[in-house]
């Protein structure tokens, strides 16, 4: 296992996780809290910017719309990151850093 990293992830920054098998959704976390080696992240909204609305499209961030606790997917993620490529591995969960304003593909069709 890889040891975690010393990063430079700040509050405010957007991190994406995209999950499916034959559909593709996005949830959208920005880093709340950060130890030289752990990031605490929030889950916060997501916004349609195009497409066939609630089925397939583009979604975009909502930067500092933080998202109450459920079950699933979880509301605050406390992880120790290890880079790999592009990405972050947290805790078994992909991370991928993205803005505020950038828009990803998500299809809720099966």
């Amino acid at each position: 296992m890889k040891k975690a990293i010393e990063h430079n992830y700040k509050a405010g920054d957007i991190f994406r996780r995209t999950f499916g098998y034959s559909m593709t959704i996005n949830d959208f976390y920005q880093v709340i809290e950060t130890t030289p080696k752990t990031i605490t992240l929030h889950r916060i909204g997501k916004k349609w910017v195009g497409g066939e609305v609630g089925f397939t499209g583009n979604v975009s961030p909502i930067k500092n719309d933080f998202q109450p606790d459920t079950n699933f997917p979880p509301a605050i993620l406390k992880r120790k990151p290890v880079r790999q490529g592009g990405y972050v591995v947290a805790g078994g969960d992909y991370l991928y850093p993205t803005t505020e304003g950038s828009e990803h593909y998500e299809n809720h069709l099966d």
